[in-house]
């Protein structure tokens, strides 16, 4: 997981092969699978949206020296937020994609 959040932080703009890699890091199936269906997630943030753990909450916003800053929330948004999981990207879906995979890996581990 680590090496596909370094190659979104390091994207200029969401892409399909992105969206293929954040698929197939997430899903438990593959392209053969008919359940296969990959969503724009680095392209669209309702899509980026689907990738937030259930019961998290997400704060966005752009900066014009960071790019797009999001924050996924374990829980209600707090203002110490220190830990909380954070992605970086030059597009808002980017940051949040970033973020909530991080979420997810946080959530796992």
């Amino acid at each position: 997981m680590a090496d596909l959040i370094e190659r979104l932080e390091k994207a200029t703009e969401g892409a399909e092969v992105l969206d293929v890699a954040v698929c197939r890091a997430i899903c438990n199936y593959g392209p053969d699978d008919p359940l296969w269906h990959v969503m724009p997630y680095t392209r669209s943030l309702d899509a980026a949206m689907t990738l937030v753990p259930e019961g998290h909450a997400v704060d966005l916003a752009d900066c014009p020296e960071m790019g797009s800053v999001a924050r996924v929330y374990f829980g209600p948004i707090r203002e110490n937020s220190a830990g909380e999981p954070t992605g970086r990207g030059n597009t808002p879906a980017l940051a949040l994609t970033i973020a909530a995979l991080k979420a997810r890996e946080s959530s796992n581990g």
